[in-house]
């Protein structure tokens, strides 16, 4: 989330086993008005605290776990190099530094917008990455949400998403795939 990370254990009922929250030291990483950034290591060393805090708590009930589910917020995005490590801090979906690239994706995501319903903001995944891309240079392999990347430090698989978390990205849920005009924006 954003000012933490929490862990939940249940039962099949819902039924609370254990829980634990970690708060993150700063909320706001960022030194520029309108930034706001937070560290993907920050993320990593919460969830496993809060992790190990709930399995430690349940102690023999650990091996009766059966299923992991990972949230974060949607529109926070880390740019990764080829090796799934980070290149710049997560930018946060409350950053507004994106308001160009916001405009210029508005030009392409006109269909989408009626398609779906919404219209894309600075709070959007995609215009982030558009940022990201043209800041460092060419150096980004790949773009992950908040959730994918705690998933990744898990499972060692980064490149799998949720369609929640990709909807701000402008992915199309009525068509179940990426819009063709990503190319347009020279992303791939």
């Amino acid at each position: 989330g954003t000012q933490g990370a929490r862990v939940v254990i249940t039962d099949l009922l819902g039924e609370i086993a254990a829980d634990y929250e970690v708060r993150f030291k700063t909320v706001n990483e960022a030194k520029k008005e309108g930034y706001q950034e937070q560290s993907p290591a920050m993320w990593w060393d919460a969830a496993v605290k809060a992790l190990s805090c709930c399995i430690t708590k349940i102690g023999n009930l650990k091996k009766n776990i059966c299923t992991l589910s990972i949230d974060g917020t949607s529109g926070t995005v880390v740019a990764l190099d080829r090796e799934f490590e980070e290149l710049y801090p997560g930018i946060m979906y409350n950053d507004s530094r994106a308001v160009p690239e916001t405009e210029r994706i508005r030009l392409y995501a006109g269909n989408l917008e009626r398609v779906l319903g919404y219209r894309v903001n600075a709070s959007f995944g995609l215009p982030k990455m558009l940022w990201l891309n043209e800041h460092l240079g060419g150096r980004v392999a790949y773009f992950i949400h908040q959730s994918d990347y705690i998933c990744g430090k898990l499972t060692n698989e980064y490149l799998v998403t949720d369609y929640s978390n990709a909807l701000k990205s402008c992915y199309d849920l009525t068509e179940d795939r990426w819009p063709g005009f990503m190319s347009g924006l020279g992303l791939d």
